[in-house]
């Protein structure tokens, strides 16, 4: 399979992806999570028939608030945490195309939990924030996708931040939101194939918030949901390729946060999560990302969760 992708220096507007960059696919896998306790079930479908999630295989740990990313065949979920206090540092991996439990992959520069949100290129997996303790974090730390081994220091954050929602358009990756003592409207941006220090793109739509999940086709980046101290149904969207605020997308079927969501370069699905009072749902829902609407239903994961990670591939 070949990946491709483009160039680009800070202090300009980011750069179109080039056609041949392949970092999602049509099956789906939904990595761990919080139900009553932590969990290590995988569950997937596919994106393209909307439908229930089936049962995939297991990870490793039994664990919540990782971040995931994929380069097509492969999809990788690293840190999060597998009881509160326990910060893992440890990157697995799956196959798509094999139902299998997944393997060893190395180790995240710093273990951390509480979301540090990944994204891909197509070629390397980047993975930014997260929390360790009380402490939010700027690390950016990067593998290469198609082999094993530990991750290296790409860089930081604008902000130290934990809980926001990553996605790349296959040249540039973007942070939207997150919280920090409270929460934030920041974006940034970097340019994946260039290790370096991230720059500002924008700000989301309304008040900050965090616990937001994202995910793009090779144009537009969606934030879908999250809480500001309250839960929201918001669907913000940036054009990738620019630099600036993101606007209104249209709305998910209820308010909710600590979902996870990804794409087959047409749809966007987002499933699981919490509503109000901390409720989990099993609920998975969708909308077209080439046109602004209001996201519908797709079906169910296996089980009612909040805080997984979620990656797609073939």
């Amino acid at each position: 399979m070949a990946f491709g992708y483009q160039v680009l220096g800070f202090g300009s507007a980011p750069a179109a992806a080039g056609p041949s960059v392949t970092l999602q696919g049509d099956i789906a896998v939904w990595f761990g999570g919080y139900t009553s306790g932590y969990t290590n079930v995988m569950e997937w479908f596919k994106i393209s028939s909307a439908g229930n999630a089936t049962d995939f295989g297991d990870v490793h740990n039994i664990i919540a608030n990782q971040g995931a990313c994929s380069n097509g065949p492969r999809g990788c979920s690293g840190g999060g945490y597998y009881e509160p206090g326990v910060y893992v540092n440890v990157i697995e991996y799956i196959t798509f195309a094999s139902l299998a439990d997944a393997q060893d992959f190395g180790d995240l520069t710093v273990g951390r939990g509480s979301g540090p949100a990944a994204l891909s290129n197509g070629t390397r997996g980047c993975w930014g924030g997260g929390k360790v303790a009380a402490s939010d974090q700027n690390t950016i730390d990067f593998v290469v996708l198609a082999s094993t081994g530990n991750a290296t220091d790409f860089g930081d954050l604008t902000v130290a931040r934990s809980r926001a929602g990553a996605c790349c358009d296959g040249t540039t990756g973007i942070w939207m939101g997150g919280a920090i003592a409270s929460y934030t409207t920041t974006i940034d941006y970097i340019t994946v194939a260039s290790e370096a220090n991230a720059s500002d793109f924008g700000d989301i739509t309304g008040s900050a918030r965090g616990y937001g999940s994202a995910c793009s086709d090779l144009t537009k980046g969606l934030l879908m949901g999250g809480t500001t101290g309250s839960f929201v149904d918001i669907i913000d969207y940036v054009n990738i390729a620019s630099t600036g605020n993101a606007s209104d997308f249209g709305n998910l079927t209820q308010a909710k946060a600590t979902a996870a969501a990804v794409s087959d370069n047409t749809k966007g699905v987002f499933g699981g999560g919490g509503t109000a009072g901390w409720v989990n749902t099993d609920e998975i829902e969708t909308v077209n990302i080439a046109s602004l609407g209001d996201a519908t239903g797709f079906g169910d994961l296996t089980i009612a969760k909040r805080y997984p990670s979620a990656a797609s591939g073939d």
